[in-house]
């Protein structure tokens, strides 16, 4: 469905919502059909422009879902929970226009915390899939309209501070003047040093990824 057919329904939508709530257009529609048979016009057209109104009310909610509380999605695909050195695996899609867009997540590290490698509070973890490198700079790839979705992963460096991560998933655009955030969500995960997955540490007992141990005392 294209702009235009949009743009027709909510232009008929409102149009037969006012009528009805109004009563302008209904009532010279009955006058006329009252001619003929009398009385009969008025319920009729009422009836109908009812009907129209609760149906085309309907369709714009379902257009309006579908194309903005669904217009963006992201999310960190399967566990939530990883050791350092592990693998965070994103997704994202945008249902939209882009011209020169691109996926990127901006990760924190825990509060009160910084990263080692920058020395800063963030970090960009890019999916390099829609950018194209330049002298000048990396430009986004995703042009026109649709529904643009890209899955990438980014490993977690060693030396990173144990915690709860926030990653703020977003498409951006970029231009000239700079990078422009055009959606984005807010999402987390765990970060847990190995060698404290069985210290009894609060919070990382139940975060164990690999084969259970043997056991080494009877119950």
């Amino acid at each position: 469905m294209d702009w235009k057919t949009r743009l027709g329904l909510v232009g008929g939508g409102v149009s037969a919502m006012i009528a009805f709530i109004t009563g302008v257009f209904p009532s010279d529609i009955a006058a006329l059909l009252d001619s003929f048979v009398p009385n009969a016009g008025f319920y009729i057209v009422r009836i109908v422009f009812g009907v129209a109104s609760i149906y085309v009310f309907a369709v714009l909610i379902c257009i309006g879902y579908f194309f903005w509380f669904r217009r963006f999605k992201a999310e960190i695909v399967g566990k939530k929970s990883f050791l350092l050195g592990g693998v965070v695996a994103f997704k994202a899609s945008y249902r939209g226009k882009l011209e020169n867009g691109f996926f990127t997540c901006r990760v924190l590290p825990p509060k009160g915390k910084v990263l080692p490698s920058k020395e800063k509070t963030y970090e960009w973890w890019p999916c390099y899939g829609t950018f194209q490198h330049t002298k000048a700079s990396d430009v986004g790839i995703l042009r026109g309209s649709g529904n643009h979705e890209f899955s990438w992963e980014a490993k977690i460096p060693e030396g990173y501070p144990e915690g709860e991560y926030t990653a703020f998933v977003g498409v951006y655009e970029s231009s000239a003047s700079g990078n422009k955030c055009v959606k984005e969500k807010r999402l987390s995960f765990l970060v847990v040093d190995p060698k404290n997955v069985f210290s009894g540490s609060p919070g990382v007992t139940g975060v164990y990824t690999g084969e259970i141990p043997w056991r080494t005392t009877s119950d």
